[in-house]
């Protein structure tokens, strides 16, 4: 048993007894309809698609996570001052808030990035 290219995905794989492709699904018999740049580069936009998915989806959630743990942590800071009673350990839900809106604008700017690089390379 050796790795033998799948001629339709580009995927080094064992082929099965029935010669169907365990990642794409396609017949080993069959003759694929694209070059192999061809499907490098539909794999390389998909690839890119998914992932500028992922970071405008995650990215705007996670921020405003971080702003409503920095906001609750805030209020209990002040709302601890002024009972009197002086906790310290409302300083890490500030921490933490912060920390996740910093995450939060990062994947934003990297959804924009990507979404920059597709533009100029696959709409011309």
């Amino acid at each position: 048993m050796s790795l033998t290219e799948c001629s339709h995905c580009i995927t080094k794989i064992v082929f099965p007894d029935s010669g169907i492709c365990p990642a794409c699904g396609k017949s080993k018999f069959e003759l694929p309809g694209k070059s192999r740049e061809e499907i490098l580069v539909e794999q390389e936009k998909d690839e890119l698609e998914r992932h500028i998915s992922y970071y405008k989806r995650r990215g705007p959630q996670i921020l405003i996570s971080g702003i409503l743990i920095t906001t609750a942590a805030i209020a209990l800071i002040i709302l601890t001052i002024i009972s009197g009673v002086f906790i310290i350990w409302w300083y890490g839900g500030v921490l933490a808030g912060a920390a996740l809106i910093g995450k939060g604008y990062s994947q934003i700017r990297n959804a924009r990035e990507l979404q920059f690089m597709y533009d100029k390379k696959f709409r011309k």
